[in-house]
């Protein structure tokens, strides 16, 4: 194929995956609950874009069982937890950020190695993950999980029948 044409396929599927992410937040910004399997749909639109943005410097892997995909959770959940991972630490083809997002029994994982960003103040307000913490003790009277290890970043979100 021409080279023309691959950038204007390329440019027509990132503006589908842009699409895909205005939808969703238009359509559940009311909402309390959503299906696991729809923000799931969503953070990969919202992956692909940060995929484009950072190349080979984010590499991600997602790895949900049928079960959790039939589970709720908060809208938005898993891509704040995305989102924050970005914002924080360094994400460069030398120095890949690597996201995973898997589930167990109880809950959603979300885990990220851990490469600070030196530019961001230590204090920073984590109002990303206040705001899931509180939105999960009003709807479902549960606790994310937050650990920080030497190496790794990981929140853990309870799975919500």
């Amino acid at each position: 194929m021409p080279e023309p044409y691959l950038f204007l396929k390329k440019v027509k599927e990132y503006i589908g995956e842009v699409s895909n992410v205005y939808r969703y937040l238009l359509q559940y910004k009311e909402n309390d609950m959503v299906a696991v399997e729809d923000e799931l749909k969503f953070t990969e639109s919202y992956l692909y874009i940060l995929s484009e943005r950072f190349e080979s410097g984010l590499q991600v892997e997602i790895s949900i069982g049928e079960r959790t995909r039939k589970t709720s959770l908060p809208p938005l959940a898993l891509q704040t937890l995305v989102e924050n991972a970005v914002k924080h630490n360094i994400v460069s083809p030398a120095r890949p950020l690597y996201l995973e997002i898997t589930d167990n029994d109880e809950f959603i994982v979300v885990r990220n190695n851990l490469q600070l960003k030196h530019s961001l103040p230590n204090d920073s307000s984590q109002s990303g993950l206040k705001n899931i913490h509180e939105r999960y003790g009003l709807l479902a009277n549960k606790e994310i999980v937050i650990e920080k290890t030497a190496t790794h970043f990981i929140v853990k979100l309870p799975v919500l029948v």
